[in-house]
């Protein structure tokens, strides 16, 4: 197998670094229309922001499912029955 050092300045590097600060400002969800809209608004900008690349897409909706999901366990529910797969 390959594997890639990333260096700081490396375009994946700083699209990772964006994507936690974002995971971590919206890191307790809210079951309110306007934090899904903020949330909404806010990775959209981001994917923008890196031209549409794949991963950068690929990372928006991760966070989505994240906080989806999240919020639902929270609320006492939501098991798809993946285990995390």
């Amino acid at each position: 197998m390959a594997s890639v050092k990333f260096t700081k300045d490396s375009r994946e590097f700083q699209m990772m670094g964006e994507i936690w600060k974002i995971l971590s400002e919206f890191f307790v969800p809210e079951n309110t229309s306007e934090y899904w809209d903020v949330v909404q608004a806010v990775l959209n900008k981001f994917v923008k922001r890196w031209d549409n690349d794949p991963l950068a897409k690929n990372m928006a909706k991760a966070v989505i499912l994240y906080l989806d999901e999240k919020m639902h366990l929270q609320k006492g529910g939501f098991d798809d029955g993946n285990d995390g797969v």
